[in-house]
């Protein structure tokens, strides 16, 4: 009788002793998962950050040509009924 008391102890223990690593592997688990998604997260933010630098200098040229266009004066064209050319 007292063997078997001991080998239900014993299966408690080790039923207690599973349930404690699952638990820890699933804290493990989640802890990885969370890390990935912050690794990715700035390597999304690295990667917009370094097109964005890359754009800027594009955008100036844009913004400059923009300028030069807008304050190039256009030439005046009158219209003369009276000119048939």
């Amino acid at each position: 009788m007292l063997k078997i008391t001991k080998s239900r102890y014993r299966i408690v223990e080790e039923m207690e002793e599973l349930r404690e690593n699952s638990r820890h592997n699933r804290e493990f688990i989640e802890k990885q998962r969370i890390d990935a998604l912050q690794i990715a997260e700035a390597r999304d933010t690295r990667a917009k950050e370094r097109n964005d630098n890359e754009r800027q200098p594009l955008a100036m040229l844009h913004e400059d040509r923009d300028r030069v266009i807008m304050n190039t004066e256009e030439p005046e064209f009158h219209w003369d009924p009276n000119n048939n050319d």
